[in-house]
């Protein structure tokens, strides 16, 4: 059995060894241009702020480190899943002011109806 080890006053926890965060916001215009909402979590139309961006998004702004997939279904299933964005590896920071911009293609516009939001 283990004894239980004494605090050395420092946490564990530091700006190098954080969990990555990210948000991801829609729009409805291309380039990432006009107003948006801000996601931390996966959802669907149960989340009444996302409501608006269903089968109407023209674009997507992920920041922090992370990867958010899109789909055309309410359930996230598989084969209903559209696309995606990542921003992932050693080269990638932590920094939710660091983002990407992605345009969605006018099929995929009209089509997304949920998404994922992923730790790398």
């Amino acid at each position: 059995r283990r004894k239980p080890t004494k605090s050395t006053g420092h946490f564990p926890v530091n700006s190098t060894n954080a969990l990555a965060t990210q948000t991801v916001r829609f729009y409805h215009k291309e380039n990432c241009k006009g107003t948006s909402a801000k996601f931390e979590t996966s959802s669907n139309e149960f989340i009444q702020a996302f409501q608006p961006y269903i089968r109407n998004m023209g674009s997507l702004k992920l920041c922090g480190k992370g990867t958010v997939f899109y789909y055309a279904t309410p359930d996230m299933a598989l084969l209903s899943l559209l696309g995606h964005v990542s921003r992932c590896g050693d080269d990638v920071t932590k920094s939710l002011d660091e983002c990407e911009c992605r345009t969605l293609s006018s099929t995929q516009k009209k089509q997304v109806e949920s998404f994922t939001v992923q730790y790398c």
